[in-house]
């Protein structure tokens, strides 16, 4: 009986090796396909040269209203509010909405238009909620009701980009077919170990399934990080007021615009996110609230996603049949390790090559917290976060 779970285990070792090459495909191929990019560098100063094929004239820019939801006051979000504002388009406002009684973040938006007044630098305060269980969607909707154009971008208030960002992200928009653009991202320097393996989850598996399952599934979803719509899509599928109750806010903004025929279009510019020290853990609670979330909108999908954790599954096997071969276990790390390479030269190429050393620990947690993701209570983790 241990020798037949043990070779079953293997067995299903060497078809996630398969599929991680596949997602090394899918990624490779999604770049190659245009002129993806990302942006200039983990401090966000971008490029100065434009791509041409993300550089239209300005006259087919469309006006533009940024809008970014805001919760206290960081000097991550005075840089994410200034990259906005450093944007090289064409005509274009930022509309920072925040709760009422938010002084933190009141002072800080306050502070940057004291020091350039003549930027295009909106704060929205309102007590206005939609109810529902993040703040960040009321936040949303409060800016967007008043903002002045009918092209939005919804971003996200830790975010970095290159100057040419917004073109990428808002061009494809003047399609009457296309409803919805979201783009990938990556982590940013800093931050600790669990900061580290959070962003290294995002960049060698993360990421690469969901540009595979994109490709494969055809199913509308977006980033949170950044987000391109235009109104009229918006208030096609209900605006903010439909996603507020529901788990996963952002996916729901894309699953809706695609249920309306629109398509959701991944643009090939991965954004940076500024990331914060977080502990063990905020970190189990974070990733297995996201676990939570796919197995909610994609339960067939969350179930076989058990074939993404080669490592795991050789070394289950391994340990349950003992004469199995050891060697296979160091080849399945191996490829592991090669894979995750390729794919975060492509997702995140300027991350420290020793982080990959972490992958077998972030695959042996992320195969625990995959299991822990069929759960329906949260964990009791006390300092988790919310």
């Amino acid at each position: 009986m241990r020798t037949a779970v043990g070779g079953a285990l293997l067995a299903l070792s060497a078809a996630a090796v398969v599929w991680e090459w596949i997602a090394v495909y899918a990624t490779e191929e999604f770049f190659r396909s245009g002129s993806g990019r990302v942006d200039g560098s983990k401090k966000g100063s971008g490029r100065d040269q434009l791509d041409p094929e993300l550089a239209p004239d300005d006259a087919v820019l469309p006006a533009a209203s940024v809008i970014i939801p805001l919760k206290g006051g960081e000097p991550a979000n005075r840089a994410s509010i200034e990259c906005m504002l450093d944007q090289d388009y064409g005509t274009l406002e930022v509309v920072v909405g925040i709760a009422e009684g938010d002084e933190m973040a009141a002072s800080l938006v306050r502070s940057i238009q004291t020091e350039r007044p003549d930027a295009p630098l909106n704060l929205v305060q309102s007590p206005n909620r939609l109810g529902g269980p993040r703040p960040k969607v009321s936040n949303l909707y409060n800016a967007s009701e008043a903002a002045k154009y009918s092209f939005l971008a919804l971003i996200d208030a830790d975010i970095l980009a290159g100057k040419d960002f917004l073109r990428s992200l808002l061009t494809p928009l003047n399609k009457p077919e296309t409803g919805l653009t979201t783009s990938l991202y990556r982590a940013g320097e800093g931050g600790g170990l669990w900061s580290r393996i959070d962003g290294l989850w995002t960049s060698t598996a993360y990421l690469p399934g969901a540009i595979f399952g994109r490709r494969v599934i055809g199913e509308g979803f977006a980033f949170g990080a950044a987000i391109g719509i235009r109104r009229d899509v918006l208030d096609q599928i209900g605006g903010f007021a439909a996603i507020s109750r529901q788990v996963g806010d952002d996916y729901q903004l894309g699953r809706l615009a695609s249920s309306r025929g629109f398509r959701v279009e991944l643009v090939r510019y991965v954004v940076t996110e500024q990331v914060e020290q977080i502990s063990f853990r905020q970190f189990v609670g974070r990733r297995t609230r996201w676990a939570r979330t796919i197995r909610i909108h994609q339960p067939a999908g969350y179930a076989g996603s058990f074939l993404m954790y080669s490592v795991p599954l050789a070394l289950c096997g391994v340990l349950i049949d003992r004469p199995a071969r050891w060697r296979w276990l160091g080849a399945v790390m191996a490829n592991r390790l090669v894979c995750a390479s390729l794919t975060r030269r492509r997702l995140d190429p300027d991350a420290p090559a020793w982080e990959l050393l972490l992958t077998p620990m972030r695959d042996l947690l992320a195969f625990a917290l995959w299991g822990l993701g069929f759960t329906t209570e949260k964990p009791r983790l006390r300092g988790a976060a919310p």
